[in-house]
């Protein structure tokens, strides 16, 4: 185990850490996210995980931790708070201690997993589902609601796919939904949410993520698919996305409010000509949702 100081900095090491990590004393002084991939926890992240231990008594999560030599495991990280613990070398204390104890459990991951996927996974994407998405969501926007940042929701879907449906069969609109979610797969950072929240449509939740810069890695997405094509039964299937975007700085209104403006954006993209992203402005408040536009063959009938 290591100790942790107020603001998630490593105190003191442990040997038992360096045998699971390989990290020795040079961890001292670092934020515990040091053991996480790069893009797998914000700042705002960091200090959730301690205010939720100092709340609740402790807190675990399990998924991808990196060694030293930058090699990854599935480990898992308990964070238990310290309250009568001296500071170390007779140092005065400095807020809050806590305790973080990291397990490589890489022998348990695959029936974990298996069992996280039948209930968080898109069967078909191998994204997260719906029920996964509103609960990341629920959790984020509560954490924001208390300690506000801004966080973001993109709304997508793949222009036209009745059209593909009817041209190539399920079996290639399928196929194009499985490239859409290996284009979002690596367009993302391991912090957001990726999801399929129904048919043809994707949502992603990005967190500590302004408006600003949540439409620059849509506008990212948008241009990488309208430049590739997906190959099918011997054809060459091209499509675009449309996405709509929208972000609230402090979790007011919670996801039905964030969903539902990015859905008015999406609207927006769509009857600007598609293959295009639109920010969610005030002027579309009042304007219909995407869902709208519902007829018999589904979504995206146009």
């Amino acid at each position: 185990h290591d100790f942790l100081a107020e603001a998630g900095a490593v105190t003191e090491w442990n040997p038992s850490i360096g045998r699971v990590t390989g990290f020795g004393q040079e961890v001292v002084g670092q934020p515990y996210s040091v053991f996480y991939p790069v893009d797998a926890m914000t700042p705002e992240h960091l200090l959730d995980r301690l205010r939720d231990a100092e709340r609740d008594g402790w807190n675990l999560d399990e998924g991808r931790r990196m060694r030293a030599d930058g090699s990854g495991f599935w480990g898992s990280a308990l964070i238990a708070p310290l309250p009568e613990r001296e500071p170390p070398g007779g140092l005065e204390a400095d807020g809050p201690a806590y305790c973080l104890i990291l397990r490589d459990i890489t022998d348990k991951r695959e029936a974990n997993e298996r069992r996280r996927h039948e209930a968080f996974g898109d069967y078909l994407t191998g994204l997260a589902n719906r029920r996964a998405f509103f609960e990341a969501a629920e959790q984020e926007l509560s954490r924001s609601n208390s300690v506000p940042r801004p966080t973001a929701v993109i709304v997508l879907d793949a222009d036209h796919f009745k059209a593909i449906n009817d041209r190539h069969g399920h079996p290639g609109g399928d196929a194009v939904l499985q490239h859409l979610a290996a284009v979002l797969g690596e367009t993302f950072r391991a912090v957001d949410v990726v999801a399929r929240i129904g048919g043809e449509e994707f949502a992603v939740l990005l967190p500590s993520t302004d408006l600003p810069r949540a439409a620059v890695v849509a506008e990212r997405l948008r241009a990488s698919v309208a430049s590739q094509a997906v190959r099918f039964d011997g054809a060459r299937i091209q499509y675009t996305v449309s996405a709509g975007v929208a972000s609230v700085d402090d979790g007011e209104g919670g996801i039905d409010l964030l969903l539902k403006r990015a859905d008015q954006a999406l609207y927006a993209a769509k009857r600007a000509g598609r293959n295009r992203v639109e920010r969610w402005r005030p002027e579309m408040a009042a304007g219909p949702l995407h869902g709208a536009q519902v007829d018999e063959g589904g979504r995206d009938a146009a």
